[in-house]
């Protein structure tokens, strides 16, 4: 089993709690394995934010925000062989790398999820062992924790920088299934989602703009990018 994983969080520390969300991140990840080294590197998209302690600190380029942008920056300036691409607003529970680098060894995945024990779509497996394949949104593919083989990454041509938010990760599922690559959900890695909790605090002109807007986007890019399954 790979014992190094690379972590690239995307972060806004627009004030303390948010602040707080990141630094919760980087902590129970750390925290969460003695035998998993952790590269944890926080693309942080406040320019006032201060650096973090505990990890290190890119600062998003003053330019209009990109989810996918800002992973990709973050995943370029790492070298490891495998990389968690995460929101920041996440506990991740004990072990959890270890599991998904395990299971994703095991399956030869090059791209899997963990299990977030409180959300809905995912309750049914919670205490399950092994992988569920698919790619389905919210189902075996969240956006808000991505591990990948970093070749993978290169092969797909890094993250479609065609959405800004939402539906990055109906993009990045079209990405597979066009390399002919699949992808699981790792039932035994658990991290926890809080949910949303930036675009929440969003007004209501750039949370429409960063969620529903996105979905003609992502149709017109599906429109031309539907492949089939992976054999």
């Amino acid at each position: 089993m790979e014992s190094q994983l690379d972590v690239v969080i995307v972060s806004w520390a627009g004030d303390d709690e948010f602040r707080a969300l990141t630094d919760s991140a980087i902590r129970t990840c750390r925290a969460s394995s003695r035998d998993v080294r952790f590269d944890v590197l926080v693309v942080e998209t406040n320019p006032e934010a201060p650096p973090y302690a505990d990890a290190a600190t890119l600062y998003y380029p003053g330019e209009k925000f990109n989810y996918s942008r800002a992973l990709n920056l973050g995943v370029e300036r790492l070298s490891g062989r495998y990389v968690a691409c995460c929101n920041n607003d996440l506990v991740f529970g004990d072990h959890w790398a270890e599991q998904i680098l395990r299971t994703m060894a095991r399956f030869r995945l090059r791209s899997a999820c963990p299990l977030c024990p409180t959300s809905g779509s995912h309750a049914p497996y919670c205490g399950q062992q092994g992988v569920r394949f698919g790619y389905g949104i919210g189902h075996e593919l969240a956006g808000w924790c991505i591990v990948l083989e970093r070749s993978l990454w290169n092969e797909i041509g890094r993250f479609d920088e065609v959405c800004d938010f939402w539906y990055s990760d109906n993009v990045y599922a079209l990405q597979l299934q066009r390399a002919g690559v699949w992808h699981g959900l790792v039932l035994d890695s658990t991290v926890t989602h809080l949910g949303s909790r930036t675009l929440l605090r969003c007004e209501e002109e750039a949370h429409r703009q960063m969620t529903a807007d996105q979905r003609a986007k992502f149709e017109a890019y599906a429109l031309t990018r539907k492949s089939p399954l992976p054999a």
